[in-house]
Formats: structure tokens, C-alpha cells, sequence
């Protein structure tokens, strides 16, 4: 599979519920604002914004640092040349850089990572004619 079309997947199940997730208590303040269910103005409506901000982004982060492993995993496994899928990943905002501080906002198991792991090396090895340790 082309790095490129992994990447179009990573949108899919990383980007938009991480953006979904982020974007919607915004939403939500602003028609409860527009509705007069909240005030949207002064200390109270900072406070409710305020809110809504830091709830929308955690919820986006947390998606993105659960969901990044397991798309990792997957295209680790469908895509031959792990290196250009990286750099096209990091190029659509998908990834991090590597050695990046954010990128240990991942979360993932011991297992998933020892995968991870596996797979690159395995892959790494196949490209330089080396058996895989």
C-alpha cells in the first residue's frame, strides 16, 4: 500500500474524531450562548468558554494519543516503506516528528508498542538483506 493512502486512513480514524471532539464543546457554546442558556459575556461566559476550551482540547488530545498506536500498528503492517510513510504523516499532521516531546503524548500498551517495535525492525531488516533479530 502507498504511504499516501494510509495517510488518507489516518484522517479518517485519527483526525476527524480527535477534531470532532475538540471543535464540539465550541459548538455547543456558542448556540447555548446564542440560545441564552449560558452567558457567553463577563467572567461567567470566560469561565464557561474557558471550559468548553480546555474539555474540546483534552478530549481531541486524548483521541489523537489513543488512536495515533493503533493507526501506527496498522499502517506499520500495509505499507512497505515505513520511512516515507512517517514523512508523509508527519508532512499531514498526523505524526510527530521523531524524538519530538509531544510525540510521548502516544499512549499505547507494552504490548503495542513491543509490536510497533517488531515491525519496524522486521521491515528495516527485509530492506538491508539482514535477518531479523
Amino acid at each position: 500500500m502507498a504511504p499516501e493512502v494510509a495517510v488518507a486512513r489516518a484522517f479518517w480514524t485519527v483526525k476527524l474524531p480527535s477534531l470532532v471532539l475538540m471543535f464540539t464543546p465550541w459548538i455547543c457554546f456558542t448556540i447555548l450562548g446564542k440560545l441564552h442558556w449560558i452567558p457567553t459575556m463577563g467572567m461567567a461566559g470566560f469561565k464557561w468558554f474557558l471550559a468548553a476550551f480546555l474539555a474540546g482540547f483534552g478530549a481531541g488530545w486524548l483521541v489523537w494519543s489513543l488512536q495515533v498506536p493503533r493507526w501506527r500498528r496498522w499502517a506499520y503492517e500495509h505499507v512497505d516503506d515505513i520511512e516515507a510513510l512517517k514523512l508523509v504523516a508527519i508532512e499531514a499532521g498526523v505524526l510527530w516528528p521523531e524524538g519530538h516531546p509531544l510525540e510521548r503524548t502516544e499512549l499505547a500498551s507494552r504490548c503495542l508498542r513491543r509490536k510497533i517495535r517488531e515491525i519496524e525492525n522486521s521491515k528495516a531488516s527485509s530492506k538491508t538483506g539482514a535477518p531479523a533479530s
